[in-house]
């Protein structure tokens, strides 16, 4: 008997799926996160899954072919600054590209007096260097070394834990940054660092400089991470090196991704539409947006034609990443938002959450606040008996007083509507995300299926795709560990950009193919340390192009590892679609720019197969649990609600009814009917 693994550790819960390779039975486990030592949430899920099997850790470890880890600890150092001490090195008159970034301020106004954020690394901790490299990779002036020397001990007098180094056009040439990194090691061979062009070698200076920054501020923090995961399963008999899922959706050996650390900025995420993929091919659907409902956020991603959405614009807060990366747009929407009046008595949801501790009121661990996870439980869509399968049991009257005092009393209404209008919010916040990736981009969502994740996916997800339109919704079985059920899916990715500028009006494929082979010989050489042949690599290309003056380029799809001068009208008329499709015009007479261009090596991981339920018929009356109220359409109704352990393909249930899964719920309204399919799945046609 073999396993595989995947284990993502979010904000509330730590999440585990366990695959037996042999007979494709998934299952899954969801503990508390523990926030301060992660790798202990970690431990607790793996003995979790332990004691369901009746074996031990080292019994279950020691049968794993693949572990795969997904982890909030980078978005979370960099969200509350927590990532290490950094310093940053830049040319001589750009101290404060971090600061100005592109000229935006916290909201979407004209107050002249507002301040902008705080930069990523402080001014203080900015250091300028004289040197000058031009446009063409001239040297300008030469790099002086004494300013070089001087900032690192400067650095060292300030106890910084890693340095950041991004000089003006190093991506060009990049002959200053790799002295300045040979000047590290001689004065401080101790310290980490990060250069520019080796984490984001192309045009602009604010990403370029971020994602350095962030880089290195991770490098520490990450490697420590990865060693102690690691050694945690070595001791417990795991025989091979944990794969860690990084931004652009797939998975690298756990220990190399301290090399690039940015890269594990959205671990966890990524995988969500990576699942979404794996779950609609048996459906045939290619258009889809993954939708995951967790305890503190709200993940939202879009599929179209089979492919996974990228950006070049990720951010963490308000910094920039920097890199190319999954296009995951995250709320704070989740079961543990937290329900709040603001002084003029108007009710918000988020994007403050319970987290794991002490968690929203019903749980009884000291929670205080009132949230939607009390809100469901008051409007009756959990069962308070059935949470988490029923090894853990939720209070409805600390609901219910937590509700009351906070938001009933002060707003004078009965709790109830209380906790309607945060249902309410909560979804209305949800939908204005998804027109924001959807409608404002020129996307209709109506064409799509939704496939509802995280713990409290179902719970919410009828009344959005109702205001969305949305007919179709895929509620998977293991909805609520969506996302470490997608890294089971993932494949091994490396990824190399590099810039090269040529245009339409005399196309360089010469120049074009030298930076291809390039980027692919990195590629090869990154993976190879890894272990992994070049004969299994399979090789994605892409090049960034634009129109002249335009500040955002389009990931267009090269179709070969070479481009041939044949071939450049047909990837010229690629991108005019491709715009076209993106922002509603296209300009087939003008000029088109090639700015970088990327190569992704791509080692696939043996697809998991899920096994096939038999066909039970469609009477699901043996899985009826009984009859609870639950309000609907302006009232409390008698609801049934089925138990999902007993749900078999075929089944049909008509609304209104609730599914109770162990780890997700699922609210099927009036008119909708929902079928599970030979997979274990629900799909629900909304009327």
């Amino acid at each position: 008997m073999a396993y595989r693994i995947g284990v993502d550790v979010g904000g509330t819960f730590t999440d585990l799926v366990l695959l037996n390779e042999e007979s494709g039975e998934a299952r899954q486990f969801k503990v508390p996160t523990v926030a301060e030592a992660p790798v202990e949430g970690v431990r607790n899920a793996l003995e979790e899954a332990a004691k369901y099997y009746g074996q031990n850790v080292d019994d279950i470890l020691g049968k794993t072919t693949v572990f795969v880890h997904g982890t909030t600890i980078a978005v979370n150092a960099v969200l509350q600054g927590k990532a290490c001490k950094t310093g940053l090195i830049c040319t001589k008159g750009f101290r404060h590209v971090l600061w100005l970034r592109d000229g935006e301020k916290p909201q979407p106004t004209f107050d002249y007096k507002m301040e902008p954020p705080e930069p990523y690394v402080p001014i203080y901790l900015t250091l300028e260097v004289s040197e000058r490299i031009d446009v063409e990779g001239n040297v300008v002036i030469p790099l002086n070394e004494g300013d070089v020397r001087r900032a690192i001990r400067q650095f060292k007098k300030w106890n910084v834990e890693s340095i950041a180094v991004a000089l003006l056009w190093s991506f060009v040439n990049p002959v200053h940054e790799v002295r300045i990194g040979e000047l590290i090691e001689e004065e401080w061979p101790e310290v980490t660092f990060s250069l520019s062009h080796k984490v984001q070698p192309i045009i602009r200076e604010w990403p370029r400089t971020s994602a350095a920054a962030i880089d290195a501020s991770l490098k520490p923090l990450l490697k420590e991470y990865a060693e102690s995961l690691q050694k945690e399963l070595t001791e417990h008999k795991f025989g091979s090196e944990f794969l860690m899922v990084i931004a652009t959706g797939g998975v690298l050996p756990g220990t190399s991704v301290s090399d690039k650390p940015v890269y594990n900025c959205l671990s966890g995420p990524t995988c969500g539409p990576v699942a979404g993929i794996y779950l609609c091919e048996p459906m045939n659907r290619k258009n889809i947006i993954v939708a995951d409902v967790g305890g503190t956020s709200f993940d939202i991603s879009i599929i179209k034609d089979g492919r996974i959405a990228y950006t070049r614009d990720a951010r963490i807060g308000w910094h920039l990443i920097g890199i190319n990366a999954v296009d995951v747009t995250s709320i704070g929407a989740g079961g543990g938002s937290i329900a709040w009046l603001d002084s003029q008595k108007v009710l918000h949801v988020g994007p403050q959450s319970a987290g794991a501790t002490p968690g929203p009121a019903c749980y009884m661990r000291g929670g205080v606040d009132p949230t939607i996870c009390d809100a469901d439980v008051i409007l009756g869509y959990l069962d308070p008996d059935y949470f988490l399968g029923g090894r853990m049991k939720l209070y409805p009257d600390a609901a219910l007083r937590a509700i009351e005092k906070k938001i009933a009393k002060p707003l004078k209404i009965d709790v109830e509507e209380a906790a309607l209008a945060m249902y309410g919010i909560v979804n209305q916040n949800m939908v204005t995300a998804l027109v924001d990736i959807t409608v404002k981009r020129g996307t209709d969502p109506r064409d799509f299926i939704i496939v509802a994740g995280g713990g409290a996916g179902g719970t919410h997800i009828a009344d959005i795709a109702k205001q969305l339109g949305v007919k179709e919704i895929l509620a998977p079985k293991l909805a609520g560990t969506l996302c470490a059920f997608g890294m089971l899916s993932a494949d091994v990715k490396y990824e190399s950009v590099g810039a090269f500028y040529t245009s339409s009006k005399k196309f360089d494929t010469e120049g074009a193919n030298k930076t291809l082979n390039k980027l692919e010989r990195e590629v090869v050489d990154s993976l190879g340390k890894a272990g992994l042949g070049a004969e299994e690599i399979e090789f994605e290309t892409a090049v960034g192009m634009r129109y002249p003056y335009q500040i955002y380029e389009l990931d267009v799809p090269l179709g070969g590892r070479r481009i041939l001068p044949e071939q450049v009208p047909e990837l010229i008329n690629r991108f005019h679609s491709l715009h076209e499709s993106t922002y509603g015009f296209k300009i087939a007479e003008e000029l088109v720019e090639t700015i970088w261009w990327r190569v992704i090596g791509v080692v696939a991981v043996p697809k998991i197969s899920l096994p096939r339920y038999e066909y039970g018929g469609e009477d699901a009356s043996p899985a009826l649990m009984g009859k609870r109220k639950a309000y609907f359409d302006g009232h409390f109704v008698n609801t049934p609600y089925y138990n999902g352990e007993k749900l078999v393909y075929g089944n049909k249930i008509d609304g209104l009814a609730i599914v109770e899964e162990v780890m997700s719920t699922l609210v099927i309204p009036a008119g909708a009917k929902a079928k599970v399919t030979e997979f274990g799945d629900y799909f629900v046609e909304l009327a």
